[in-house]
């Protein structure tokens, strides 16, 4: 029963990570001016964020120290597999966003840019808190 938990536990965690890093990008995506490479998450902080997750989770299921060595392993394996899904999610979003903007006003755009401003800037500040 408890491997089934810590199973069920290591699916959610890399659902979590693929959605968490798909809405940073979404976000990244929808502003007014496209991000820098270096304002995107860089690699050393994505490992970071995965170690975090590994850690909350080891704790939360009073996992050994060599359980929480092979989660972390699982979840970077899985990072570095996503990864190229990432950037077809990036790439497709940005297209969409352009194509979106077409659509609207002036006034229109300005909103949306303002309220993707707006989710970024609460982004920022809930990932300088785990910095």
């Amino acid at each position: 029963m408890a491997t089934q938990s810590l199973k069920t536990y290591i699916g959610l965690l890399m659902a979590a990570l693929a959605i968490g890093s798909s809405v940073l990008l979404v976000t990244e995506s929808t502003m007014a001016q496209p991000a820098s490479p270096a304002a995107r998450m860089d690699p050393a902080r994505m490992d970071k964020m995965v170690e975090m997750h590994v850690d909350r989770m080891a704790k939360t299921v009073n996992a050994t120290p060599e359980q929480k060595a092979k989660l972390l392993t699982i979840a970077k394996a899985a990072q570095t597999d996503i990864k190229p899904l990432h950037e077809q999610i990036r790439t497709r979003m940005d297209l969409a966003m352009t194509q979106s903007k077409e659509v609207l006003t002036p006034e229109q755009r300005a909103q949306l840019d303002a309220k993707m401003k707006s989710m970024r800037d609460r982004m920022g500040k809930r990932m300088e808190r785990h910095d």
